[in-house]
């Protein structure tokens, strides 16, 4: 167990949370960009970039199942986040290639270096605390903190390096912030191996070998993932295929491993699924700031502000900013209410962030519906609906998280992290239908392609609302699930 300090926290918190913001750096940096350079250097028609979107994001989430599983019953998390890394640094060098070809393979390497590095770096998180240490959430928010601090920076600096450079730079800042970051974490780390989850697998490699060949095995296992990859990205229609066999059988997998739990473990472990399900329509909306309302942007927003034309990527980096400023906030919240024995359960808390986040697609509805908007009242709005959006996503996820960490048996923790971002791989893939259908919801009401946007607008933020209000009457049932402790 870890020593327990009462000001401070763990050591090797900080270490995972820089890892991981290089991470975020990375991937929301190549999310920002990813319609706009697949529509712009490789001519593609933008639904088809919107499909692209929506595969890039689910594989994103949906590898960390396998990463997790990968994780806890052959690599353990700390040779993990090695390999991980190693394929995300490879990953972004291979993006800067002209060849589509070569920038779905780049692609993929990075989402199957992401599936190994995300679930681990979570999970032991959860490890550096003892079960009933009350900084757990805490820990969690300042890790989800750096971590979309990370989301902040790489919008920005990918659109600094392509106003300077040009578009076939801005992957290398992720490959050397990866690699700073691996050397640092890998550092603090090695010290803690010892509460760290180790496989017996693992532990039995007498020889340097052994661990070498054993290494080199699962890097060829994940070469081969690789190529399925590139091949659902020359072929997308076929990751409808994929994602619906991949929401279906991990749950299912996961709750037959339930069943064979003790009755405490079970309903603590249909509790986390009950929650992580709901969390999917949160993030279909939320991840549409990188499809649809980028495109709203660029092709309607009035970017020019006091002489300076945004890009529209920068607006990107707002998102994740608010996330960063309303964390110490929500942390201050909660805590307070902790000692006054008010803080909202995981369950609430889900639903606070579902309205927060309805709200703010209400507020991207009545900027799409203002014609001809200054560019003070465009900005302005622009900001007040990413801060709510910000604000919903750090209210819920690190309440997700923290219940993962707490409830669930440390041995199934990097697999039930797994199961998390399958959650968020299903709300990648139906950002990526929604997005589609911003322009069939134009034809089929015979609007304007401004219009199509309101009524897209409209809709997503309203089916938030509807469902936290949902979550909120159910919190009483479903927070019973973890009350029999």
């Amino acid at each position: 167990m870890t020593k327990i300090n009462k000001k401070n926290h763990p050591e090797g918190l900080y270490a995972l949370t820089f890892g991981e913001f290089w991470d975020r750096f990375s991937y929301f940096g190549t999310l920002t960009i990813l319609v706009l350079y697949l529509s712009k250097i490789f001519n593609l028609h933008v639904v088809h970039a919107y499909l692209l979107y929506g595969v890039f994001v689910a594989f994103s989430f949906a590898t960390p199942v396998l990463g997790g599983l990968l994780a806890d019953k052959v690599l353990g998390s700390y040779n993990a986040i090695i390999v991980g890394a190693i394929f995300m640094i490879g990953g972004n060098l291979v993006l800067m290639n002209q060849s589509l070809e070569l920038f779905y393979l780049g692609l993929s390497l990075t989402i199957c270096g992401t599936g190994l590095y995300k679930s681990s770096c979570t999970s032991m998180v959860g490890m550096l605390y003892q079960k009933d240490d009350a900084r757990r959430t805490q820990g969690f928010t300042i890790f989800y903190a750096g971590m979309n601090l990370g989301a902040v920076l790489g919008p920005v600096v990918y659109g600094i390096i392509l106003k300077l450079f040009g578009w076939h730079y801005i992957f290398i800042s992720s490959a050397i912030g990866i690699f700073i970051g691996l050397l640092i974490t890998l550092h603090r780390l090695r010290p803690l191996q010892r509460l760290l989850y180790q496989p017996k697998i693992v532990a039995s490699f007498k020889s340097l070998l052994a661990k070498y060949l054993f290494v080199f095995s699962i890097v060829a296992m994940i070469l081969v993932l690789s190529t399925l990859a590139i091949t659902v990205f020359i072929y997308p229609e076929l990751f409808t295929i994929f994602i619906a066999l991949f929401s279906i059988l991990a749950p299912l997998a996961i709750t037959a491993v339930a069943a064979k739990q003790d009755y405490v473990t079970k309903r603590s472990l249909y509790g986390v699924l009950i929650l992580t399900a709901f969390c999917v329509l949160f993030f279909s909306v939320s991840l549409q700031i990188g499809s649809t309302v980028t495109m709203f942007l660029q092709q309607h927003a009035n970017r020019n502000l006091f002489g300076w034309h945004i890009p529209t990527v920068m607006f990107s980096s707002l998102d994740p900013l608010f996330v960063v400023l309303a964390a110490p906030v929500f942390s201050i919240i909660w805590l307070r209410l902790a000692i006054k024995k008010l803080e909202p359960s995981p369950t609430k808390k889900l639903s606070i962030g579902l309205a927060l986040g309805g709200i703010s697609f209400l507020v991207f509805m009545l900027l799409s519906t203002i014609p001809n908007a200054s560019a003070v009242m465009t900005v302005t709005l622009i900001i007040i609906a990413n801060l709510f959006l910000g604000a919903g996503e750090i209210c819920l996820t690190p309440a997700i998280l923290s219940a993962i960490s707490e409830y669930v048996p440390k041995n199934l923790q990097a697999t039930m992290m797994g199961i998390w971002f399958l959650a968020l791989a299903l709300a990648g893939y139906l950002s990526g239908v929604i997005a589609e259908g911003a322009e069939s919801l134009q034809k089929l009401l015979d609007v304007s392609n401004v219009h199509g946007f309101s009524y897209l607008f409209l809709l997503v933020g309203c089916c938030a609302l509807a469902l936290s209000i949902i979550i909120f009457v159910a919190s009483s049932t479903v927070q019973k699930l973890f009350e029999v402790r």
